[in-house]
């Protein structure tokens, strides 16, 4: 097994091109693109280095930057639709809760850690989701820019193996390659979560463009992404994008008119996935397993998560109102077991308010009722939320599920949308209820 390289050095040169590259996204004020670019590096699980300093800080501060650049063109802007406004506080008490829990841990290494992926990836990036999530122009461009910097990231992890064109030609899943397991990745399981989420919004892309070149490119894009989903080894991240696509899929026989192009893309990656399976079985296991059939490592990995179950409520168990503070969070993998051990009944009442604020917002999705791409993309979204949920079950907390809480903001902004494009069809003779119009309580 190869050495983890943590950090890719980037060259003056290189470091110019992509500061001027980060100039242009502030000065024409973009920070759809800027988000994409921040939240895809998060799950590339190497630091790109500015001389002395990670992307992490360049990234973000340039998604600051171009956000007030799009606030002084656009004018007055709000970060939150009139309706449900309950959840900003409620957030606000969740989040405070959880960082007075991550201050008050014992050990500097895990609260640094913890606090550093809690504040930039979860609570930093949410203010400006809220800013661009209401335009479908805006969601669009952070889909295509995400997918792109996933790619990137699965290209420069083979680079840093130094993987040549010719072995991939040779021996696709780089079988003979015994260095290669998990692609050489610190954590995988992060690496696949970012390519099923750009597998999904993919998916949406391909199905609102007819242009017969668009469509090559995003079907080459979604087997790219399943091409390194594969080669990382995340099970959960396989089996639940294909279960939140299969929603995705059902959806889309509902609809009216042709989906014989999109089940075509779908039927495509499913069969690559099946392929590099059955060519290379080893890719799917676990990272300490010598088992090969899918049966035996399947049965593996459910008793494993059944044992690391069972001590994570008895974890809850001992301190059941407060739970233990993050103290043992790598020990649950389970979304909601983690919950419960790292904050007790008190974070677990909380995580049920966000998930009942979230199921507010999908009602009608399923229906597509609304314009085409407002449905679309509200589908999408709901899909990448489902996508976490599914693979959190076997591996993820609060804190790590990032997509949870930034495909929620656009659900949130776009339900919006749809009430008003309902409104805006309605008789003016009509009666309508202050609290719809208003989103105040009736």
């Amino acid at each position: 097994m190869i050495n983890f390289i943590p950090d890719i050095q980037l060259s003056a040169a290189q470091i110019l091109l992509v500061l001027l590259g980060c100039g242009y996204l502030v000065w024409c004020g973009r920070p759809e693109w800027a988000m994409g670019i921040y939240m895809a590096t998060a799950a590339w699980t190497r630091s790109i280095m500015f001389g002395p300093v990670a992307h992490t800080w360049v990234f973000l501060a340039v998604a600051v930057l171009a956000s007030i650049s799009y606030i002084l063109r656009k004018g007055r802007l709000s970060l939150f639709p009139p309706q449900d406004r309950w959840i900003v506080a409620w957030m606000g008490l969740w989040w405070g809760w959880m960082m007075a829990l991550i201050i008050l841990l014992e050990d500097p290494g895990l609260r640094w850690n913890l606090a550093r992926n809690f504040l930039c990836y979860v609570v930093a990036p949410m203010p400006l989701f809220l800013l661009l999530a209401g335009e479908i122009k805006r969601a669009r461009g952070f889909a295509i820019v995400y997918i792109l910097t996933t790619l990137v990231g699965g290209w420069t992890s083979l680079q840093l193996l130094e993987i040549t064109n010719a072995m991939l030609l040779a021996d696709p899943t780089l079988s003979s390659e015994r260095s290669v397991q998990f692609l050489g990745l610190y954590n995988y399981h992060f690496f696949s979560f970012a390519q099923g989420n750009s597998l999904i919004l993919t998916t949406a892309l391909f199905r609102e463009n007819r242009n017969i070149v668009i469509r090559l490119a995003l079907l080459a894009g979604a087997a790219g992404c399943v091409y390194f989903m594969m080669m990382a080894g995340s099970r959960q991240a396989v089996i639940g994008v294909f279960l939140a696509l299969g929603v995705f899929v059902g959806w889309m026989l509902r609809q009216r008119g042709r989906s014989r192009s999109l089940i075509l893309l779908l039927g495509t990656v499913f069969f690559l996935a099946v392929l590099m399976f059955l060519q290379a079985p080893q890719l799917m296991r676990a990272e300490h397993s010598s088992l090969t059939s899918l049966k035996e490592t399947l049965a593996d990995g459910l008793a494993e998560r059944w044992e690391l179950w069972r001590r994570g409520l008895n974890i809850f168990a001992g301190s059941p109102v407060w739970g233990t503070g993050f103290k043992d969070q790598v020990i649950s993998h389970n979304l909601f077991i983690s919950t419960l051990a790292d904050q007790g009944i008190m974070g677990m009442l909380y995580f049920l308010g966000f998930l009942a604020f979230f199921v507010r917002q999908v009602q009608g999705v399923w229906k597509g009722r609304g314009p085409k791409d407002l449905a679309l993309w509200r589908m999408a979204f709901l899909c990448v939320v489902l996508f976490c949920l599914f693979h959190a079950q076997a591996s993820g907390n609060v804190i790590s599920s990032w997509e949870l809480y930034w495909s929620t903001a656009f659900l949130w902004h776009l339900g919006w949308a749809y009430k008003k494009s309902v409104l805006a069809y309605l008789p003016r003779s009509f009666a309508v209820p202050a609290g719809i119009v208003t989103g105040q309580p009736r």
